[in-house]
Protein backbone atom coordinates (compact mmCIF):
# COMPACT_ATOMS: atom_id res chain seq x y z
CA UNK A 1 0.00 0.00 0.00
CA UNK A 2 1.21 3.17 -0.91
CA UNK A 3 1.85 6.14 1.71
CA UNK A 4 -1.22 8.03 -0.14
CA UNK A 5 -3.77 5.17 -0.12
CA UNK A 6 -2.41 4.07 3.56
CA UNK A 7 -3.42 7.69 4.90
CA UNK A 8 -7.08 7.83 2.73
CA UNK A 9 -7.57 3.88 4.33
CA UNK A 10 -6.67 5.58 7.86
CA UNK A 11 -8.78 8.85 7.49
CA UNK A 12 -5.90 10.31 8.88
CA UNK A 13 -5.29 14.28 8.64
CA UNK A 14 -1.97 15.14 7.39
CA UNK A 15 0.59 17.33 5.50
CA UNK A 16 2.54 15.04 2.68
CA UNK A 17 4.68 17.30 0.78
CA UNK A 18 6.35 16.79 -2.92
CA UNK A 19 8.62 19.39 -5.06
CA UNK A 20 5.45 20.10 -6.58
CA UNK A 21 1.85 19.53 -4.54
CA UNK A 22 1.07 18.46 -1.18
CA UNK A 23 -2.07 16.43 -0.30
CA UNK A 24 -4.13 17.69 2.65
CA UNK A 25 -5.93 14.35 3.74
CA UNK A 26 -8.80 15.60 5.82
CA UNK A 27 -11.88 13.41 7.21
CA UNK A 28 -10.33 10.27 4.58
CA UNK A 29 -10.33 12.71 1.39
CA UNK A 30 -7.17 13.64 -0.60
CA UNK A 31 -7.22 17.19 -2.27
CA UNK A 32 -4.11 17.74 -3.98
CA UNK A 33 -2.87 20.79 -4.86
CA UNK A 34 -0.25 22.95 -6.85
CA UNK A 35 2.57 22.93 -4.47
CA UNK A 36 5.46 26.48 -5.27
CA UNK A 37 8.53 27.27 -2.80
CA UNK A 38 6.83 30.40 -2.19
CA UNK A 39 5.76 31.16 1.69
CA UNK A 40 2.50 30.14 1.89
CA UNK A 41 -0.15 29.04 4.39
CA UNK A 42 -0.51 25.62 4.64
CA UNK A 43 -2.65 25.46 7.41
CA UNK A 44 -5.43 22.98 7.32
CA UNK A 45 -9.10 24.68 6.82
CA UNK A 46 -10.81 24.96 9.56
CA UNK A 47 -7.95 24.67 12.01
CA UNK A 48 -5.38 27.76 13.03
CA UNK A 49 -1.81 26.74 13.68
CA UNK A 50 0.29 29.45 15.32
CA UNK A 51 4.01 30.12 13.74
CA UNK A 52 2.61 28.05 10.64
CA UNK A 53 5.44 28.63 8.14
CA UNK A 54 6.54 26.59 4.66
CA UNK A 55 9.00 24.47 5.64
CA UNK A 56 9.43 22.85 2.53
CA UNK A 57 11.06 26.02 1.24
CA UNK A 58 13.34 26.13 3.76
CA UNK A 59 14.63 23.20 3.33
CA UNK A 60 14.66 23.79 -0.48
CA UNK A 61 16.51 27.11 0.64
CA UNK A 62 18.95 25.57 3.61
CA UNK A 63 19.61 22.79 0.97
CA UNK A 64 20.72 24.93 -1.71
CA UNK A 65 22.85 27.00 0.38
CA UNK A 66 25.15 23.80 1.05
CA UNK A 67 23.69 23.49 4.76
CA UNK A 68 22.74 19.42 4.89
CA UNK A 69 26.72 18.62 3.13
CA UNK A 70 27.67 17.31 5.90
CA UNK A 71 24.45 15.38 6.96
CA UNK A 72 24.42 12.12 8.35
CA UNK A 73 21.79 10.92 6.38
CA UNK A 74 21.95 12.09 2.77
CA UNK A 75 19.53 9.40 1.01
CA UNK A 76 16.76 10.79 4.03
CA UNK A 77 17.72 14.32 2.47
CA UNK A 78 17.34 13.29 -0.80
CA UNK A 79 13.73 12.02 -0.07
CA UNK A 80 12.80 14.87 1.90
CA UNK A 81 9.69 16.47 0.54
CA UNK A 82 8.74 13.71 -1.84
CA UNK A 83 8.20 10.67 0.85
CA UNK A 84 6.97 10.91 4.84
CA UNK A 85 9.84 11.66 6.76
CA UNK A 86 9.48 13.89 9.68
CA UNK A 87 5.82 12.46 9.88
CA UNK A 88 6.17 9.14 10.52
CA UNK A 89 9.95 9.56 12.92
CA UNK A 90 7.14 11.74 14.77
CA UNK A 91 9.40 14.43 14.87
CA UNK A 92 8.61 18.11 14.22
CA UNK A 93 9.83 19.86 11.26
CA UNK A 94 12.00 22.36 13.14
CA UNK A 95 13.61 19.05 14.22
CA UNK A 96 13.67 17.23 11.14
CA UNK A 97 15.86 20.53 9.23
CA UNK A 98 17.82 20.64 12.50
CA UNK A 99 19.23 16.79 11.70
CA UNK A 100 19.70 17.97 8.27
CA UNK A 101 21.81 20.42 9.41
CA UNK A 102 24.00 18.28 11.71
CA UNK A 103 22.06 19.83 15.07
CA UNK A 104 20.50 16.70 16.23
CA UNK A 105 20.11 13.19 15.86
CA UNK A 106 17.83 11.02 14.86
CA UNK A 107 16.79 8.14 17.12
CA UNK A 108 17.28 4.20 15.76
CA UNK A 109 13.36 3.84 16.05
CA UNK A 110 12.63 7.02 14.61
CA UNK A 111 14.44 6.14 11.67
CA UNK A 112 12.88 3.14 11.57
CA UNK A 113 9.59 4.19 11.28
CA UNK A 114 10.58 6.06 8.39
CA UNK A 115 11.99 3.17 6.82
CA UNK A 116 9.34 0.87 7.40
CA UNK A 117 6.26 2.87 6.16
CA UNK A 118 7.95 3.99 3.85
CA UNK A 119 8.84 0.61 2.21
CA UNK A 120 12.72 2.06 2.37
CA UNK A 121 15.38 -0.49 4.14
CA UNK A 122 16.82 0.90 6.93
CA UNK A 123 20.37 0.51 5.42
CA UNK A 124 19.24 2.95 2.67
CA UNK A 125 18.63 5.74 5.60
CA UNK A 126 21.71 5.05 7.70
CA UNK A 127 24.19 4.52 4.48
CA UNK A 128 26.76 7.76 5.24
CA UNK A 129 27.20 8.09 1.18
CA UNK A 130 24.46 9.03 -1.50
CA UNK A 131 23.54 5.93 -2.86
CA UNK A 132 23.70 6.63 -6.41
CA UNK A 133 21.98 4.42 -9.55
CA UNK A 134 24.57 2.70 -12.11
CA UNK A 135 22.99 3.52 -15.88
CA UNK A 136 25.71 0.98 -17.11
CA UNK A 137 23.12 -1.67 -14.90
CA UNK A 138 20.42 -3.26 -16.42
CA UNK A 139 18.37 -3.55 -13.27
CA UNK A 140 18.79 0.05 -12.47
CA UNK A 141 17.91 0.45 -16.36
CA UNK A 142 14.63 -1.30 -15.45
CA UNK A 143 13.91 1.06 -12.57
CA UNK A 144 14.12 4.46 -14.53
CA UNK A 145 11.96 2.61 -17.69
CA UNK A 146 9.19 1.65 -14.76
CA UNK A 147 9.13 4.69 -13.79
CA UNK A 148 8.76 6.23 -17.74
CA UNK A 149 6.01 4.21 -17.78
CA UNK A 150 4.23 5.38 -14.91
CA UNK A 151 4.63 8.72 -16.38
CA UNK A 152 3.17 7.37 -20.01
CA UNK A 153 0.43 5.76 -18.31
CA UNK A 154 -0.56 9.23 -17.09
CA UNK A 155 -0.36 11.02 -20.12
CA UNK A 156 -2.63 8.22 -21.52
CA UNK A 157 -5.09 8.99 -18.93
CA UNK A 158 -5.17 12.50 -19.73
CA UNK A 159 -5.48 12.08 -23.84
CA UNK A 160 -8.41 9.86 -22.59
CA UNK A 161 -10.15 13.29 -21.40
CA UNK A 162 -9.12 12.61 -17.51
CA UNK A 163 -9.57 16.36 -16.35
CA UNK A 164 -7.47 15.38 -13.50
CA UNK A 165 -4.63 13.74 -15.06
CA UNK A 166 -4.67 16.81 -17.69
CA UNK A 167 -3.87 19.27 -14.57
CA UNK A 168 -1.24 16.12 -12.73
CA UNK A 169 0.34 16.16 -16.01
CA UNK A 170 1.59 19.96 -15.97
CA UNK A 171 3.38 18.81 -13.14
CA UNK A 172 4.18 15.75 -13.51
CA UNK A 173 6.18 16.85 -17.15
CA UNK A 174 8.83 18.69 -14.96
CA UNK A 175 9.63 16.45 -12.81
CA UNK A 176 10.11 13.36 -15.33
CA UNK A 177 12.28 15.88 -17.33
CA UNK A 178 14.63 16.73 -15.10
CA UNK A 179 14.04 12.88 -13.62
CA UNK A 180 15.25 11.46 -17.49
CA UNK A 181 17.80 14.04 -17.61
CA UNK A 182 19.50 12.74 -14.32
CA UNK A 183 19.52 9.12 -15.49
CA UNK A 184 20.95 10.25 -19.27
CA UNK A 185 23.61 12.42 -17.68
CA UNK A 186 24.10 9.13 -14.70
CA UNK A 187 23.63 11.10 -12.07
CA UNK A 188 20.41 9.62 -10.82
CA UNK A 189 20.08 8.93 -7.04
CA UNK A 190 18.32 6.32 -5.21
CA UNK A 191 16.03 8.95 -3.37
CA UNK A 192 15.17 10.50 -6.73
CA UNK A 193 14.38 7.51 -8.20
CA UNK A 194 11.82 6.55 -5.32
CA UNK A 195 10.67 9.91 -4.63
CA UNK A 196 9.80 10.35 -8.98
CA UNK A 197 8.36 6.55 -8.39
CA UNK A 198 6.41 7.63 -5.32
CA UNK A 199 5.51 10.99 -7.49
CA UNK A 200 3.76 9.53 -10.47
CA UNK A 201 2.21 6.45 -8.63
CA UNK A 202 0.26 9.33 -6.10
CA UNK A 203 -0.97 11.19 -9.59
CA UNK A 204 -2.51 8.09 -10.95
CA UNK A 205 -3.77 7.25 -8.07
CA UNK A 206 -5.94 10.82 -7.28
CA UNK A 207 -6.62 10.78 -11.23
CA UNK A 208 -8.25 7.61 -11.36
CA UNK A 209 -12.07 7.69 -11.18
CA UNK A 210 -13.12 6.48 -7.82
CA UNK A 211 -15.73 3.34 -7.60
CA UNK A 212 -18.75 3.81 -6.06
CA UNK A 213 -19.05 1.59 -3.05
CA UNK A 214 -20.70 -2.02 -3.47
CA UNK A 215 -23.93 -1.51 -1.28
CA UNK A 216 -27.47 -3.90 -0.91
CA UNK A 217 -28.94 -5.10 -4.06
CA UNK A 218 -32.75 -4.37 -3.73
CA UNK A 219 -34.79 -7.36 -4.41
CA UNK A 220 -37.68 -7.77 -5.99
CA UNK A 221 -41.13 -8.57 -4.52
CA UNK A 222 -39.65 -7.30 -0.64
CA UNK A 223 -38.81 -9.47 2.01
CA UNK A 224 -40.70 -12.72 2.57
Amino acid sequence: MGKASFYVSQGMSAHIKTPHWHYQYQQGRAQPEPYTTQVHDTTVPGRKEEGNMDYYGQFLKEKHEGKYAGCRYPNLVEIHGGMPTDYFAEVTPELMLAVFRGEEDLTLMELSRIARYNGIPLSVLTCPKLIMLDMGRRRHRRMVAEVDSLYIKLKCMAREGNQKAEKYLEWASWEQQRFMGAAHNNRLSYGHYLVAKEEMQNYILFAAPKQEKRGIEARKGGAE
